[in-house]
């Protein structure tokens, strides 16, 4: 037998959704005070995953550098090669 407390509720999958663009009170049972709370609390976790966003960004930039300077070496010592070829050939 269910309980007729139950059936008195809103039920949340009943509900009709928000309009576009209207703003929604995702949790209607927090007060204010709560939710300054609880969105400091979110604010201060996502800043701290900022660093590690800030270090994949100086990674990536790292390796560029480093494959650029890898290229440039290649691109010289392919320089160096074909110069010591075309000697040689004039030579024979």
């Amino acid at each position: 037998m269910a309980n007729s407390d139950q059936s008195n509720q809103p039920n949340s999958c009943n509900q009709p959704a928000p309009a576009s663009g209207s703003s929604v009170d995702l949790i209607p049972h927090m007060t204010e005070n709560n939710k300054q709370v609880a969105f400091k609390i979110l604010s201060d976790f996502l800043s701290k995953m900022t660093p590690g966003q800030h270090s994949c960004k100086k990674i990536y930039q790292d390796s560029n550098k480093q494959l650029k300077q890898l290229k440039d070496e290649v691109m010289e010592q392919t320089k160096q090669r074909k110069e010591q070829m075309d000697q040689q050939w004039a030579l024979d």
